[in-house]
């Protein structure tokens, strides 16, 4: 089994925006997971990451493993999907974390009291992109946070913010079928040690 772990790397590759699409935030210093009972409060986040993870191979686990909670914000509601695509741009006004397209398969992440690293295993999620015939180890994490009656709050420094403090990815994975035994043909001889004398 292979571990691949890394921080969020540029400015470009965290972000959050409200679910209707405005208030795109790419430069502050937390990534804003917030859950609210008003539609238009309620936040998407993305976090994007180079990873060399190959295609096709199979997931053991993927965690978002190290984040730094912002001053008491630390109760999450909301589902963790990955973008289906094979390798996602850096976010901007143009490509926001609410319009990329998500995976299937997701998680919720749901704590009501002071929630520590890591998150949910979210494997299904990102197996369904390392299956993807053209991917190419680029991923990224979308957050939407659930229609809840009370306003609750994932508040995360960004690598705007501090970028030794930036969210952080571990996926453990295994290349190939693992255990999977190959035949070797097996030829005795007998040397004649007198023959060349």
């Amino acid at each position: 089994m292979t571990t691949w772990v890394g921080r969020v790397a540029a400015s470009t590759d965290d972000a959050d925006n409200r679910q209707n699409g405005q208030d795109n935030d790419l430069t502050g210093l937390q990534v804003d997971m917030r859950c609210d009972p008003t539609d238009g409060l309620r936040r998407v986040a993305g976090l994007r990451y180079v990873t060399t993870v190959p295609q096709g191979a199979t997931i053991n686990s993927a965690v978002i493993s190290d984040f730094n909670i912002v001053t008491s914000n630390a109760d999450p509601d909301l589902e963790i999907y990955m973008e289906d695509a094979d390798a996602p741009a850096t976010f901007s006004d143009g490509s926001r974390p609410s319009a990329r397209v998500k995976t299937t398969a997701t998680v919720s992440w749901v704590d009501a009291g002071a929630v520590t690293p890591p998150s949910p295993d979210f494997t299904a999620a990102m197996q369904e992109v390392v299956d993807r015939g053209s991917f190419g180890g680029t991923c990224a994490i979308i957050t939407h946070a659930n229609n809840n009656a009370n306003t609750r709050r994932l508040l995360i420094t960004s690598w705007d913010g501090n970028s030794s403090l930036a969210a952080e990815l571990t996926v453990d994975y295994t290349v190939g079928g693992g255990g999977l035994s190959i035949p070797v043909a097996m030829h005795h001889y007998t040397k004649n040690i007198g023959a060349n004398r």
